[in-house]
């Protein structure tokens, strides 16, 4: 009978992962050439209960991690997506040319109408914080110089999906990876 190893909601908090690898009877770090690689150890399984990224410093080599072992072990690894996995499935249409450039979009309707932001209350208070400027100052113009895929980007990870600070996370560890 296989041991079975399981967890779950990472969301991008690497350290918590490797603290569960540093545990676990099913998984381990081992070296290779080409660097630190995650194992499994025989006759185990190991599955993943989604919730990989968001939130924490260290989504991209989490799923990066993740899907090494799934492809080394196609069997014995099961990787289910949680609703942070999956909600990225919006990028593609969202961030779509002709849905960026709309600005008469209101804040998701899932969210409180109290506490709803939308993209251009995000880009006012964004403008007014990087310029200086008076949120009522803001020109049609102004609005259209930063309604760019990044700042949309910004928006829908702050706003729509609570994960306030993710983009300056990924940009983080992209930089560390490219430069390390």
């Amino acid at each position: 009978m296989a041991t079975i190893g399981y967890v779950t909601d990472c969301e991008g908090n690497l350290r918590y992962f490797n603290d569960y690898v540093a545990r676990s009877h099913v998984l381990y770090y081992g070296r290779e050439k080409d660097g630190l690689k995650l194992f499994l150890r025989p006759n185990c399984h190991f599955v993943f209960g989604g919730d990989v990224c968001d939130k924490g410093p260290g989504s991209v080599r989490l799923i990066q991690l993740l899907l090494s072992l799934k492809i080394r072990y196609p069997k014995e690894v099961t990787l289910i997506l949680g609703n942070r996995d999956i909600n990225k499935m919006r990028f593609t249409s969202e961030l779509a040319d002709s849905e960026v450039k709309r600005l008469d979009l209101e804040g998701p309707s899932w969210v409180p109408a109290n506490k709803r932001v939308s993209p251009v209350d995000w880009l006012k208070k964004h403008i007014s914080k990087v310029e200086g400027i008076s949120a009522d100052k803001i020109t049609e113009a102004k609005l259209r110089q930063y309604n760019t895929k990044p700042n949309r980007l910004r928006w829908m990870l702050e706003d729509t999906m609570g994960s306030a600070g993710d983009f300056e996370n990924r940009k983080k560890e992209l930089a560390i990876q490219h430069h390390g």
